[in-house]
């Protein structure tokens, strides 16, 4: 395996931003040549040898310098993704802080190594992380040989109580595994029948309530229950079970501090289920009492959850036919300093901002919201697949505000820039549905000709139905019945949006 082209290949825009500023600390030589070569392995372009060639001109490919090279990239990508990701979640948090005592340790500044000690035992503590608690306490014992503060009796003590803790939290995670491996391997269609076979497992395993009742195991149980009701398919009862359990959770005060990303995800997940069940009354308390949550704690967690809030907020809104709280809610989103100049912040704002304007059949402003979007800045920052997407919006907006022609212009425009992508097999209904509309602008009365009619009935009868939260920002075969019909394509939406 190429572990660095898995590693590139993988990478997030934040990752790879985050990189590109990791690397601008040096302005050697070397270090412009590690950038070219993460470019060319990015873009996937040149073959090696062509990579050799530009990066070693020369008539004799220098390899070593090259292999040299590429280790080089790999070491600094490790360093980029671990300064990036020094706190994606409270374990590596605190498995750094661990490191920064060794570092003082290392450097024979031990009062300080001792501070960030005890700093990364409260955390371990907090979060039940018994085997980093084991590590703390040993790094502890074996730091009061140099430093004589330190009184290695009641670590040794603490280690002790630690380690009955650690057995119950090992046989919870064997526990958890065996349940896991049993239900993967079960059909079933209620979360009565899998509750069921989980207490079977229980008792089977002889699983103490000591090692049920821990919040970890509860919340893993839970994961296993909702995430086969998703398999199943069975959305309303998966709305069920997610509601009953987030009110029992909060009833036995499972949610705390340490459970929190829990409590957000659970949420999270209701949400998604009743928009997907087009509960839009429920989806919009839950997503009420979601930042209610991203407010506990002095707002621990509110950056990285607080798109998902104004995500869900917005397709609600869009969903239940509240058009004008959609466009008062983006409008404020647009308008926030904190997401200005973050891609994806306003990339998706501006295009449902651009979506509620057109629903409203103000397509003048639809066109003058998208415009943000296609902007030189921001376009050329976004994927191939979202430029297609967002181009293809862009054609049925001047094609609904009677801009043929420029209509015209875009689609071949688009045939030529995206040929690619238009060539896989996944992109077969986006490709037919240009072509169509292609004809639709240059076919005199379309709607009357037996063939343009023929192969939009053969689109409509296709295509499949809109969800909600779709990532196709229009379905084009409700537009193109909506064009037939010459009816509202919001009205008919909302028709399917009704549960």
């Amino acid at each position: 395996m190429d572990s660095l082209s898995q590693i590139i290949k993988n990478l997030k825009k934040e990752e790879i931003r985050s990189f590109k500023i990791f690397m601008k600390r040096y302005e050697r030589a070397e270090e412009a040549k590690v950038s070219f070569l993460f470019d060319y392995i990015r873009d996937g372009i040149l073959t090696e040898d062509e990579i050799i060639k530009k990066l070693f001109p020369g008539n004799k490919p220098n390899m070593n310098a090259y292999y040299r090279l590429r280790n080089r990239l790999k070491t600094e990508l490790e360093k980029s993704l671990l300064i990036s990701h020094h706190d994606l979640d409270n374990r590596i948090a605190l498995m750094n802080i661990i490191n920064l005592a060794n570092i003082f340790t290392y450097k024979s500044q031990y009062e300080v190594s001792v501070y960030y000690l005890k700093k990364a035992e409260k955390a371990a503590i907090e979060n039940e992380f018994y085997d980093l608690l084991e590590l703390i306490y040993n790094e502890l014992i074996n730091l009061s040989h140099q430093f004589e503060e330190i009184d290695p009796i009641e670590y040794q003590d603490k280690r002790k109580l630690n380690a009955k803790k650690n057995e119950i939290s090992i046989a919870a995670d064997h526990a958890v595994a065996a349940m896991w491996y049993r239900l993967r391997h079960s059909k079933f269609t209620s979360a009565d029948e899998i509750s069921s076979e989980i207490q079977n497992i229980l008792k089977e395993l002889r699983i103490a309530n000591q090692i049920y009742n821990l919040p970890r195991v509860r919340i893993r149980i839970h994961g296993f229950v909702r995430d086969l009701l998703f398999q199943s398919g069975n959305f309303e009862e998966l709305e069920n079970y997610l509601t009953n359990t987030f009110e029992e959770f909060e009833k036995t005060n499972l949610f705390t501090k340490s459970t929190h990303t829990s409590k957000i995800n659970l949420l999270t997940w209701v949400i998604n289920v009743l928009i997907i069940n087009k509960h839009w009354e429920k989806a919009e308390k839950f997503t009420g009492i979601l930042l209610e949550e991203l407010n506990r704690f002095n707002k621990l967690y509110y950056d990285r959850f607080i798109w998902t809030y104004y995500q869900s907020l917005t397709t609600t809104y869009i969903g239940s036919g509240k058009l004008e709280d959609a466009i008062a809610l983006l409008t404020q989103i647009t308008e926030l300093p904190g997401h200005k100049s973050v891609n994806f912040f306003d990339y998706a704002s501006w295009v449902n901002l651009a979506l509620c304007y057109y629903y409203k059949k103000d397509i003048s402003t639809a066109i003058k919201k998208l415009g943000h979007v296609l902007s030189k800045d921001m376009f050329k920052k976004l994927t191939p697949e979202q430029q297609f997407s967002v181009s293809t919006l862009e054609i049925i907006f001047h094609f609904d505000n009677r801009n043929f022609d420029y209509s015209e212009y875009k689609i071949n425009e688009l045939k030529r820039q995206y040929r690619i992508l238009l060539k896989k097999e996944e992109y077969a209904q986006e490709k037919e549905f240009i072509r169509i509309v292609g004809l639709l602008i240059s076919v005199p009365n379309p709607f009357k000709d037996k063939k343009v009619l023929e192969k939009i009935h053969q689109y409509i009868s296709g295509s499949t139905e809109v969800g909600v939260g779709s990532n196709r920002y229009i379905a084009p075969g409700i537009w193109l019945k909506t064009k037939l019909d010459h009816s509202d394509y919001y009205k008919h939406l909302l028709s399917l949006f009704k549960a």
